[in-house]
């Protein structure tokens, strides 16, 4: 995506517990904001509901979001995009992004989290 265009983050909860979605690095509305303990005002997805977070990309750079929920982010609720820059002079000839993190699931947790 480009500097000044709109990000479309739509997630679908298929599980069975609420969710929410944080992203780092770009300002965004605390109804956007996906940290509930921070801004109450952030919507839960429901299980079976889906949610389009809308942000606006004003600044370049390699940006990650994430679930703030302990079991849900190591379980794969993480990504990464990069905004370019309008100026095709300044737009990398490569761009690599690598998230790496280490989980498991401790069978005493296992039904507390089902």
């Amino acid at each position: 995506m480009r500097q000044g265009e709109w990000i479309y983050l739509t997630v679908e909860n298929k599980t069975n517990h609420p969710t929410f979605v944080h992203v780092h690095g770009l300002p965004k509305p605390n109804s956007q904001n996906g940290a509930p303990a921070i801004e109450p005002a952030t919507p839960r997805i429901n299980p079976g509901e889906s949610y389009t977070y809308k942000i606006l990309c004003w600044k370049t750079g390699t940006f990650f979001y994430h679930s703030p929920e302990a079991f849900k982010m190591p379980q794969g609720l993480i990504g990464a995009f990069i905004v370019l820059p309008n100026n095709e002079e300044t737009i990398p000839h490569h761009d690599y992004v690598l998230l790496v993190q280490q989980w498991e699931i401790l069978s005493r947790y296992i039904t507390s989290i089902l």
